[in-house]
């Protein structure tokens, strides 16, 4: 049964090799299976960080303590009108975007291959602290 068996094809990588009779490593092959899983890996990992930076953007926005639980919340609903939140909506608006502006930079850098991918908690430890602006005490304590 020249071309044909019942052993299982160890990955994608191998060919069968009908004169030995055995499975056969396609080094090319494997290289590529190799670079495809790495670039899943990699936009998994970039998924991952999104993620986490959101989450870290939303329990920062949390604990505020003023009973917004994200930033779109916080800002879609009180920036860009007079009213008590407006100083806090526009600094969370402001720092928000400046994260999310750094992050589509670095992503850019991974993706061209000029810079690493951070693992979740250095990228998440990579993003500013969220200073409230002064004129906002009085909402706080209110």
């Amino acid at each position: 049964s020249e071309g044909y068996t019942t052993k299982q094809r160890p990955s994608d990588a191998y060919n069968w090799d009908a004169t030995k009779q055995d499975w056969v490593l396609n080094a090319a092959k494997q290289e590529e299976l190799d670079t495809q899983a790495a670039q899943v890996a990699g936009q998994a990992r970039l998924a991952e960080i999104e993620n986490a930076i959101q989450t870290h953007i939303n329990q920062t926005v949390a604990n505020l303590g003023m009973g917004f639980t994200d930033d779109t919340s916080l800002i879609g609903k009180y920036a860009g009108y007079d009213n008590v939140f407006r100083p806090i909506a526009e600094a969370v608006g402001k720092w928000v975007a400046g994260i999310w502006y750094k992050a589509a930079q670095d992503k850019n850098a991974i993706i061209a291959g000029k810079k690493p991918i951070p693992t979740v908690e250095e990228a998440v430890a990579r993003i500013p602290k969220f200073v409230m602006p002064e004129q906002s005490t009085e909402v706080q304590n209110a």
